[in-house]
């Protein structure tokens, strides 16, 4: 779908004319907006009709089934037994803990924890560890000033999520979870970066995950307007895009960040993926994944799909899956143009809209049109393999898959 053309001197298009079909001409029309008090989730504030868009072409979720394997959905309610458990987290908790626990910011995380930690040897422990991890991620990087809309945490935030402009936002399921894309090229291009420390780095993950939360928040909202929490989304479908992944790419300064961000956001974020699909990936990776999802439980490796670079194989999993075509990405042959969390972070500064110009600014002299056009032919072209003896690209590939094994987004992820 062509693009619109904003005007130069505010990079904000025109949305006197917005048509009510859903669009990407829409949803860059309905960016310019400003934001608004009601568009306010408790993890951080969201550019509401953006969001809206999206998931207007959903219309009615579905409620989210069972994952395979499992006794239980995401959104049911905890359980005797795992209430029992969670009463025990409770009472080893800090004060600040059981404040977590309890505010609307953070519902979601004793459940992902009591669920996360419920087959571990020593859960009580492992599942307060986390809980304390998470407070402490939490006071660290300000996402408590986030989620209240503090205008100096949020110039900080879109900063960081113009950094990781490689992840990005595709559309809603039918069960309303978010689709996240991560160009994993560009990831370790940040990662790679010098002058970027890597607590700014693991910092900026850190917002990326807050909105993915935020994301849940208002598919909740859309399934119940008037009781989020009574059908809680509290996963995510994470696409890692694996195109263009080269062995220079992966340097020991990638590998050492990468491996922070994965210890940071495991422990901090559990059970966060609904689906995890690894797409563009070099054939051995699917090698690889035979072997370890021996070693993996039903349940999680259900979760993990490693897809080669076959577009139309890649669209008919994602439709098997309950995706629709206009939300699947178009690094999966979907219809969907995906968005760079920057666009999607609301604020009462107006000037944060500027940054459309990420999306319209032609790249290496092409028009939008013209780099859908050039990206279709790049699928097509023949792409030299790499040497499948490349010691670190397959250790890069262990752990996308070991990243999606554990939740999804925990290393190449959020």
């Amino acid at each position: 779908m062509p693009w619109v053309c904003c005007s130069a001197k505010n990079d904000v298009a025109d949305d006197s004319n917005l048509k009510p079909a859903s669009s990407d001409e829409d949803l860059l029309r309905s960016a310019s907006e400003p934001y608004h008090e009601d568009e306010k989730t408790p993890f951080v504030p969201l550019r509401g009709r953006v969001v809206d868009r999206r998931l207007e072409q959903r219309g009615t979720l579905l409620r989210p089934p069972p994952e395979k394997n499992a006794d239980h959905a995401e959104c049911d309610p905890l359980k005797e037994d795992e209430l029992a458990f969670a009463d025990a987290i409770k009472d080893k908790l800090s004060p600040e803990g059981r404040q977590l626990i309890e505010d609307e910011a953070a519902s979601h995380a004793l459940i992902r924890t009591v669920r996360g930690y419920w087959t571990y040897d020593d859960r009580e422990n492992e599942a307060c560890k986390s809980l304390e991890a998470f407070v402490e991620l939490r006071r660290k990087y300000d996402l408590n000033e986030l989620a209240r809309g503090d205008q100096k945490t949020m110039r900080e935030a879109l900063r960081l999520l113009r950094q990781w402009r490689s992840m990005r936002f595709a559309g809603f399921d039918v069960y309303g979870h978010p689709i996240v894309v991560e160009r994993v090229g560009q990831s370790l291009k940040l990662t790679d970066k010098k002058d970027i420390e890597k607590e700014e780095i693991i910092k900026g993950r850190a917002v990326c995950t807050e909105l993915f939360q935020a994301l849940k928040y208002a598919a909740s909202k859309h399934h119940d307007p008037a009781d989020p929490n009574k059908t809680k989304v509290l996963k995510h479908i994470y696409v890692v895009d694996m195109r263009n992944v080269r062995t220079w790419h992966v340097t020991s300064r990638c590998r050492d960040r990468f491996r922070s961000i994965m210890q940071t956001m495991e422990l901090s974020y559990p059970e966060v993926a609904w689906r995890t699909y690894v797409v563009n990936a070099p054939k051995y990776l699917t090698i690889i994944w035979v072997v370890i999802k021996s070693w993996l439980d039903p349940v999680t490796t259900s979760r993990v799909a490693i897809l080669g670079t076959d577009q139309k194989k890649v669209r008919e999993r994602l439709l098997a899956d309950n995706i629709p075509l206009d939300a699947i990405p178009a690094c999966c042959g979907g219809e969907s143009r995906d968005v760079p969390l920057s666009l999607l972070l609301g604020s009462h500064d107006s000037s944060t809209v500027s940054h459309l110009s990420e999306l319209i600014t032609p790249l290496n002299g092409t028009s939008p049109k013209e780099v859908v056009v050039a990206s279709e032919v790049v699928e097509k072209a023949p792409v030299a393999e790499e040497p499948t003896t490349s010691p670190r690209l397959k250790a890069i590939a262990l752990a996308v898959v070991a990243a999606g094994a554990v939740g999804g987004a925990t290393m190449l992820g959020a």
